[in-house]
């Protein structure tokens, strides 16, 4: 038996999520990775991934495991893997790992990136990874609340419904808010995340900052832990999982990289595309 892991990019905006949904005809990025798996390696096969994204959540770089009794190679794997996956899924890397590791278990933190685009209308090339905000935001109100998320907090205000997790404690290690005209980008990496928690932190900050909630509602949120005092859920279309961090040296250079990170490659169409983290 061969345990392999596997790092992928894909496009949400036609997937349900990650997870398979038992009983329902929906088309997930688990699914279709377990479909093509099994008929490749002619085996059933199960994955077991860092994380969930839900409906539209786009990702360059999540990563699962699975197990097979099939004698091939990492380097046979990744060429036969893309071979059988849909245009919107693509296979980055493969390698064989010990029997113990887990996608999820061993995940020492994760980045996200949240895309957003503030112009009258949406540009026609590349709308389906931007989320809209038609409504003037303050830039520096923006940055100032969404900063409050930095450090160790009780995030379960910014907890989406329906979560199961025996804590409710995380730690981001970094947020940081970029602007070129109407592209904004930002960028959090922590040791974990929540159930919809990266958009519930966007939009409660948007929300501040557009004058859709009064002031402190986010400080509230965050102290009271009452998910009902937050905001609103900041649009999926605009986020992306970028990269699962296994040990502390690539967490710390993945904080280091986004420290030192031009911003013109952080933020607008340059960073929908490449790879940062």
């Amino acid at each position: 038996m061969a345990r392999f892991k596997v790092t992928i990019a894909y496009d949400g905006s036609g997937f349900h999520g990650f997870q398979r949904q038992a009983g329902k005809d929906l088309r997930t990025v688990q699914g279709v990775l377990e479909d093509r798996l099994t008929k490749l390696l002619d085996e059933p096969i199960i994955v077991h991934a860092a994380g969930r994204t839900d409906a539209g959540v786009h990702a360059k770089g999540q990563v699962f495991h699975f197990d097979t009794v099939r004698n091939i190679s990492a380097e046979g794997l990744i060429y036969a893997f893309n071979r059988y996956l849909p245009a919107d899924i693509t296979a980055n890397q493969v390698a064989q790992v010990a029997p113990g590791f887990h996608a999820r278990k061993m995940a020492c933190g994760k980045c996200y990136g949240y895309q957003l685009y503030t112009g009258r209308r949406l540009p026609a090339i590349g709308h389906m990874y931007l989320a809209h905000e038609i409504r003037p935001v303050d830039g520096a109100v923006f940055s100032k609340v969404l900063a409050q998320a930095q450090g160790t907090h009780y995030f379960a205000g910014f907890c989406g419904r329906g979560a199961t997790t025996l804590t409710y404690d995380r730690t981001l290690y970094r947020v940081r808010v970029l602007r070129a005209g109407d592209y904004w980008a930002i960028y959090l990496i922590g040791d974990g995340f929540l159930r919809k928690m990266v958009r519930n932190l966007v939009g409660t900050a948007l929300d501040e900052a557009t004058g859709r909630k009064p002031a402190g509602t986010f400080a509230r949120a965050l102290a009271s832990g009452k998910r009902e005092e937050g905001g609103n859920t900041a649009p999926a279309e605009g986020l992306f999982l970028e990269r699962v961090y296994y040990d502390k040296e690539d967490l710390a250079q993945g904080i280091d990289r986004l420290d030192a990170g031009r911003p013109e490659d952080l933020v607008g169409p340059r960073a929908i595309f490449i790879n940062l983290f």
